[in-house]
């Protein structure tokens, strides 16, 4: 009786440890299933980095393409005039103008452009655009972000700030500056009878701006040989 019921107890404990067998049997696989999903994922995430540094490869090597393709550009005013104006145009430090009517709310964003500090000010300049209420300031926001892009030497995205800044806020005081450099860089891209048109509209919509910008506006004109 005793040896029936021993046997009867080493069989009951042998179909537990069966059954404990099974379950870490099941456990593991379930472990193995979950481990190759994520190693998908992994290899998923691998390629999707491996796709955005290729994509920030062709970008960079945009951008190069754009510094490269112009030269001078919107900025450059000092290209553009005779050599009696070249020696005046050129004593003027890019810092003195970037923004020489900066409004209060901005000289923050400006300082950072004269620390060339550009990846920055464009970044800070479009957050301040979105809440910004006042169109002059949004207008000039969008003046001192097409400087930063042209600092960087990516002058086509630069010339699109420099079209909403006087096409968007056409009485902000920058507005005048911003046609003109449109009209610089329409210029630089053999484009005379647009940029001429520009000039034009200078005239008859900012007969007030600044010296220099007469100065400089009417020197591309002779250059061009627009008929204003």
């Amino acid at each position: 009786m005793i040896y029936n019921k021993l046997g009867v107890s080493i069989f009951a404990l042998a179909i537990i440890l069966n059954a404990n067998a099974e379950d870490k049997s099941q456990n593991f696989s379930e472990l193995e299933v979950k481990y190759s999903a994520l190693e998908q994922k992994v290899n998923l995430l691998e390629e999707n980095v491996k796709e955005l540094q290729a994509q920030l490869r062709i970008r960079a090597e945009s951008v190069k393409s754009n510094a490269d393709d112009i030269a001078g550009g919107p900025g450059n005013m000092a290209a553009l005039v005779s050599s009696d104006k070249k020696e005046e145009i050129n004593n003027v430090k890019h810092e003195e103008a970037v923004c020489p009517v900066i409004p209060e709310s901005l000289v923050s964003y400006n300082n950072l452009i004269l620390k060339k500090k550009y990846n920055e000010a464009i970044i800070a300049l479009q957050k301040f655009i979105t809440k910004s209420r006042s169109d002059n300031d949004r207008g000039v926001a969008y003046y001192l972000m097409a400087e930063s892009y042209y600092l960087q030497g990516n002058k086509k995205q630069a010339a699109e700030d420099y079209l909403r800044s006087y096409k968007n806020y056409p009485r902000n005081v920058m507005a005048a500056d911003s046609l003109l450099k449109l009209a610089i860089y329409l210029s630089e891209k053999q484009n005379k009878e647009s940029a001429c048109n520009l000039l034009s509209r200078l005239e008859i919509e900012y007969p007030n701006r600044s010296i220099s910008n007469q100065e400089i506006s009417n020197t591309l004109s002779k250059k061009l040989n627009c008929d204003l």
